[in-house]
C-alpha cells in the first residue's frame, strides 16, 4: 500500500521548517544592512553614523578674559564623506558662542575637527555669573547632531584699567595742559598695541579753567562746563602705563574759587579683538579726579576781585550759555529802602576776561525779595570771547563764566 504525503502536492514539513527559518535569517540580514550597502560583517547597526559629544564644556571661563575655544570632533563611520551645514546657534546664550566653520566634510572612516568660541559679554552688558548654554546644530542629508554648548562665566578677579588727572596750577591768563594720564592698564595686555579711539568727558568750574579750543567748550549750566575731548590712536601705536592718552589746552581764569576740582565723569576706549571679523569692546575704567589751584590772585583794596569769599544761599545763572546777543539771567534779589543802599550793598557787575568793569547791571535786578528771572540784551555789541558775571549782596559773592559767540 502506498502512503499519501500529510500536504497532497506540497513539500515535507522538515522542507518547510527549513523554508522559514532561512525567510526569518535573510529578514534580519536585511534589517541590519546598513544604508550604503555595506554587509553585516563590517560594522553592526550603531557604528553605521557620524558622532559627536552630546556636551561640550568649556569649563570655568573668567569674565574679563578674552574667551576660550574648545574643539568639537565629528567621528565618521560610514564608507562615505558626509557633508555638514551648521545651524545658527539656539538657545538663551546664543550670542556668547561662536561656530568658527559654518560647513565642514568629514571624510569616511575618518575624524574632523571644528572650533566654537565662547566670549565673554562686553563689560557694558554685564550679566550674572554662572552657567550659559546654548544649542548647536549640524544638518547634512542622513544625520542631524545636536550639540549641547556650556561655560560656565566668574569672575574671580576683577582687573580695572585706571586713568587720573595730576593735581596742577598755574597764572591767570596762561595756556596749561591738563592731561589724562594711564596709571594701570592690565585687564587686557593684548589691548596695549590695539587701542584705536577714546573719549574723556570731565568737569571743571567755568571761572577757573576754560578750554583754549573752542570746540572743545560746551555749554556751562550752574556755573560748570563739562568738556569732552576724543583721541585717535593708529593701530601700530603703543600705549603704557605712564603715558599721557590726552592733553587739553585749558585757559586759566580769573577765578570762582581759587582750588577747583577736575572731576571725570566719563573715559572709554574701543579695543579691537583679535578675531575675525574684527569686534570692538569697552574696558571698564577707574577714574581718578585731578585739581586745580590759581597761583596768582587778583586783589581790589585788599579783597580778592572774583574769588567767592562766601556764596551761601545766593543763586546766579545764565542761559543760554554760550549766548549770542541776549541771555536770561536768573539770581538773587534783595530789596533795599532807598536806591543808594542798594547799590551799596547788591552788585551785579559785567567783567571782561582780564577782570576789567564793562557794565554795572544792577539796575536791572527787579526789587523783589526772591530769586528773579529778567533778560541782558546788547551781548552782540561786545566781542566774542569769555565774561564774567558776579553779584555780591553784603560780603557774599558769587560769579558765573559768560561765553558770547
Amino acid at each position: 500500500m502506498i502512503k499519501r504525503p500529510i500536504f497532497p502536492g506540497g513539500p515535507c514539513p522538515m522542507t518547510i521548517l527549513f523554508v522559514v527559518l532561512w525567510a526569518v535569517a535573510a529578514s534580519t540580514t536585511s534589517l541590519a544592512a546598513p544604508p550604503d550597502g555595506k554587509s553585516t560583517g563590517d560594522r553592526v547597526l550603531t557604528e553605521n553614523a557620524v558622532t559627536a559629544p552630546e556636551v561640550l564644556d568649556f569649563g570655568d571661563v573668567n569674565r574679563d578674559s578674552e574667551g576660550r575655544t574648545q574643539v568639537l570632533v565629528f567621528t565618521n563611520c560610514r564608507s562615505i564623506n558626509v557633508n555638514f551645514n551648521a545651524q545658527p546657534l539656539t538657545g538663551p546664550d546664543a550670542k556668547l558662542f561662536r561656530v568658527l566653520r559654518n560647513r565642514f566634510v568629514v571624510q569616511r572612516d575618518n575624524r574632523e575637527a571644528i572650533n566654537i568660541l565662547f566670549r565673554p559679554p562686553p563689560p557694558q552688558e554685564m550679566e550674572p555669573n554662572g552657567i550659559k548654554t546654548a544649542f548647536a546644530t549640524f544638518v547634512s542629508r542622513s544625520d542631524t547632531i545636536r550639540v549641547e554648548l556650556r561655560a560656565n562665566m566668574i569672575q574671580d578677579r576683577v582687573p580695572i584699567d585706571s586713568v587720573y588727572i595730576p593735581a596742577l596750577s598755574g597764572k591767570v591768563g596762561d595756556t596749561i595742559n591738563v592731561p589724562v594720564i594711564l596709571k594701570r592698564f592690565d585687564s587686557r595686555p593684548y589691548a596695549l598695541t590695539r587701542v584705536n579711539f577714546a573719549r574723556v568727558t570731565f568737569t571743571i568750574n567755568a571761572t577757573v579753567l576754560a578750554p583754549a579750543n573752542i570746540s572743545d567748550r560746551a555749554p556751562i549750566v550752574h556755573g560748570i562746563q563739562a568738556v569732552q575731548k576724543s583721541l585717535q590712536v593708529t593701530r601700530d601705536s603703543r600705549i603704557d602705563v605712564g603715558d599721557t592718552l590726552f592733553n587739553i589746552p585749558m585757559v586759566v581764569m580769573l577765578g570762582d574759587l581759587q582750588q577747583s576740582q577736575i572731576q571725570m565723569v566719563e573715559l572709554t576706549w574701543n579695543v579691537p579683538l583679535p578675531l575675525v571679523p574684527r569686534d570692538t569692546l569697552l574696558s571698564p575704567v577707574a577714574l581718578g579726579h585731578g585739581s586745580f589751584a590759581i597761583e596768582d590772585i587778583y586783589y581790589e583794596n585788599g579783597i580778592p576781585r572774583l574769588l567767592n569769599v562766601n556764596q551761601a544761599d545766593l543763586e546766579l545763572d545764565v542761559s543760554p550759555n554760550p549766548a549770542s546777543a541776549t541771555a536770561m539771567i536768573r539770581a538773587t534779589s534783595v530789596p533795599q529802602d532807598d536806591d543808594s543802599n542798594r547799590l551799596n550793598d547788591v552788585l551785579l557787575v559785567l567783567y571782561n576776561s582780564r577782570g576789567e568793569v564793562l557794565r554795572n547791571l544792577t539796575d536791572l535786578l527787579p526789587r523783589e525779595d526772591a530769586v528773579v528771572e529778567f533778560e541782558l540784551n546788547n551781548l552782540d555789541q561786545l566781542a566774542s570771547g569769555l565774561y564774567y558775571l558776579r553779584l555780591s549782596i553784603n560780603a557774599n559773592s558769587i560769579t558765573r563764566l559768560l561765553i558770547i559767540e
